[in-house]
């Protein structure tokens, strides 16, 4: 691999971050006019917390798993407690980091926006890409170092 940036890497990079930026702002803008569709950050938490053992993690953990900025995720959660779909706790072992934990409101929750979330998914990303394609792209994007936490890959239906 090269050591320098070229003009394929830097042409590379500006299609990616271009394009994910205008496919998740699609992606939103979808789920907010659906009325059973949570938003993208607050989805995104109970999907974390579904996927995480006993549906529960430390918010620290939480911030290392969205897609979404970190800095919001304490006024996600605060949100999503309110609606009733997780719970807080202060952890255990040391009294200074907080738990969240996903309701069964919670599951029902991400399973209906789910529905929303994957049409988008399927208008706005995935139509466009052949399976070839799907695999290429996946193949390429795992070659990048996720440097916070291992690889987590599993079935969110």
């Amino acid at each position: 691999m090269e050591k320098k940036l070229g003009s394929e890497q830097l042409n590379a990079w500006e299609a990616f971050i271009t394009r994910q930026s205008l496919v998740l702002g699609q992606i939103e803008k979808a789920l907010e006019n659906e009325p059973k569709a949570l938003p993208l950050h607050l989805y995104d938490v109970l999907l974390v917390l579904r996927r995480a053992p006993q549906g529960k993690m430390r918010l620290s953990d939480i911030a290392d798993r969205i897609v979404t900025s970190r800095s919001a995720l304490t006024r996600s959660v605060e949100k999503l407690e309110k609606m009733g779909f997780l719970t807080k706790e202060k952890a255990k072992e040391d009294g200074r980091g907080l738990y969240a934990e996903i309701t069964t409101s919670g599951k029902m929750a991400q399973k209906e926006t789910w529905v929303f979330y994957r049409e988008a998914i399927q208008s706005f990303f995935g139509k466009y890409l052949t399976v070839a394609d799907a695999k290429q792209v996946t193949e390429i994007l795992l070659k990048i170092p996720n440097h916070r936490i291992k690889a987590e890959q599993g079935n969110i239906d």
